[in-house]
C-alpha cells in the first residue's frame, strides 16, 4: 500500500514500506546527530 521503489536492478524493483523508510531516516539522523563516529558509520549504511 505504501511501498516505495528503493532500487531497480536489471528490471527487478526492490520496494520498501514508506513508513519503514521514514523511520530509518529518522533513526539514522538521530544517531548521526548524537553519537558522532558511530553515527557516521550508520549514515553510510543508510
Amino acid at each position: 500500500m505504501l511501498d516505495v521503489v528503493w532500487a531497480d536492478i536489471d528490471g527487478t524493483q526492490i520496494t520498501v514500506n514508506a513508513l519503514v523508510y521514514l523511520l530509518w531516516f529518522i533513526w539514522v539522523g538521530w544517531i548521526f546527530s548524537t553519537v558522532g563516529a558511530f553515527g557516521g558509520i550508520m549514515a553510510g549504511v543508510g
